[in-house]
């Protein structure tokens, strides 16, 4: 899967139908995923604020700490363990030289300061959430 806003169910879907899945984010190789209840959230304060003049024009709205394609194959297979569907090692990162790990920032602190969300929801409880929804409707 590339990188569009479908990453995520991309990549469980495979996991509801206990196929392999590899984690590839082309030639980004940290991703900061956030939950779509959070993005509401953060909308919701920018339109509801009080002090909609003084905002900064930018506001990221990110989850605070990006992750890397290692650590959401590791998520990625302790939920096939959860759910016994696939087994966890054919789920895998593509290997990456050593080295090679993008540097770039992801500023939260308009999203934390001007809006107040300070507490996004881990990667992990949403995974888990997205694959209990995805399992509901049938992948």
């Amino acid at each position: 899967p590339d990188l569009s806003s479908r990453v995520i169910p991309n990549l469980l879907r495979p996991i509801v139908r206990g196929e392999s899945v590899t984690v590839d984010f082309g030639r980004r190789e940290i991703v900061s995923f956030i939950y779509i209840d959070d993005v509401i959230q953060a909308l919701d304060a920018t339109i509801s604020v009080e002090a909609a003049p003084s905002l900064p024009r930018v506001i990221n709205i990110a989850f605070p700490r990006p992750t890397t394609e290692d650590e959401l194959t590791e998520h990625l297979q302790a939920l096939a363990r959860e759910t016994g569907s696939v087994t966890y090692d054919r789920i895998s990162a593509v290997p990456r030289p050593t080295g090679t790990r993008d540097s770039r920032l992801y500023s939260t602190k308009h999203m934390e300061k001007d809006l107040g969300i300070t507490d996004p929801m881990p990667l992990a409880s949403g995974l888990r959430e997205l694959l209990r929804f995805m399992g509901d409707k049938g992948g």
